[in-house]
């Protein structure tokens, strides 16, 4: 069995720091340091603690002068919540392509674009099957409902039309 070990100094990187480095190695040195084809490198950067501007500050030298692709680790919320801007602002305009298929963020409004799929429930080979039937492609912000109900006749239309594609009922319309 191989053994990882490595030294963590820093006030900051105690604690809930060292095991989010701990954790990273790990990982790294279980699957490997490239993802996707990409070589991964883990930049790690003490914030002194709880100190907000300092965490944007670190975060907005990570993103423009080291080009990080990923900002991770934040251990308190008020740190995640400072560097959130830094990170929104990074990615107006980017495309990728997630689980669930491509996302970008709009660079007007920073809300995600993404496809919303209607789906049915087959069986197959005995086991039930998420399957889908249609895309909606490149919705603005599918989480905000009155974005989704902008789909409208076109939407219900989909939803309903099959016989064994029905849903119930429309919902109603957002105020």
């Amino acid at each position: 069995m191989n053994h990882l070990s490595f030294t963590v100094r820093g006030r900051a990187m105690q604690g809930f720091g060292a095991a989010i480095v701990a954790l990273s190695l790990s990982a790294s040195a279980f699957a490997g340091d490239t993802v996707a084809g990409r070589k991964v490198e883990l930049i790690v950067k003490d914030d002194s603690g709880l100190a907000p501007e300092t965490t944007k500050r670190i975060a907005q030298e990570l993103v423009v002068q080291e080009k990080v692709s990923v900002l991770a680790g934040f251990g308190l919320t008020p740190l995640a919540l400072a560097a959130a801007p830094v990170a929104t602002e990074a990615m107006k305009g980017m495309k990728w392509v997630s689980p669930r298929g491509p996302m970008s963020i709009d660079p007007a409004t920073r809300q995600p674009i993404q496809n919303v799929y209607l789906r049915e429930v087959k069986m197959v080979n005995g086991k039930p099957w998420n399957i889908e039937f249609e895309t909606f492609e490149n919705v603005k912000d599918p989480g905000n409902y009155s974005e989704v109900a902008k789909l409208g006749d076109r939407f219900w239309a989909v939803a309903q039309s099959d016989g064994g594609r029905q849903l119930s009922s429309k919902l109603p319309t957002p105020e």
